[in-house]
């Protein structure tokens, strides 16, 4: 009989257990949704990082295909030498729109962290 009623309790400690764990879990999603939905956390910082390297390979696979369209039997210098001028100077379009972009955030950075030593 003790064995079968130590058990019980150790169900109910399991279960006590999860429902802690659940509540947390709540409270924090509630808190990430709160941040979400009243902007006070963004997004797009940690996207910047995945679309600058988008736009570089995007960028390059364009160049390629300029080079290579330039190769073919009805292409022409202009499109080689294009396509070679993209390759080198297209990557850095995407870095300086990236840049651009992550300043404003590091400016609300700092700004937040002034207004916190107020």
């Amino acid at each position: 009989m003790d064995n079968n009623n130590n058990d019980f309790n150790n169900e109910q400690n399991q279960s006590q257990n999860n429902n802690n764990n659940q509540f947390d879990i709540n409270e924090m999603s509630k808190g990430f949704v709160s941040k979400f939905i009243n902007f006070d956390s963004f997004i797009t910082p940690s996207l910047i990082k995945f679309i600058y390297i988008f736009g570089v390979i995007l960028t390059a696979l364009v160049g390629i295909g300029m080079l290579f369209s330039g190769l073919g039997r009805f292409g022409s210098g202009g499109r080689v030498l294009s396509g070679i001028i993209i390759i080198l100077i297209s990557p850095f379009f995407p870095r300086i729109w990236a840049e651009l972009l992550m300043v404003n955030f590091k400016i609300l950075e700092t700004l937040q962290q002034i207004r916190d030593k107020k």
